[in-house]
């Protein structure tokens, strides 16, 4: 599962991101966070050419 996290304050940011793979280690789910971004024009231009399914 391809994960896009869009967080504006960056210390929650790095948490989320941190979970989500201490997910994928402890539990074997397949997930790749494709993009971590702190803006929301970030993850509009990402979304553009790439894809995500969260």
């Amino acid at each position: 599962m391809k994960i896009a996290v869009c967080e504006d304050e960056k210390a929650y940011l790095d948490y989320l991101c941190r979970m989500l793979s201490e997910l994928t280690c402890e539990n074997r789910f397949d997930i790749d966070i494709v993009l971590a971004s702190s803006t929301q024009e970030e993850l509009e231009r990402f979304l553009k050419t790439d894809t995500a399914d969260v």
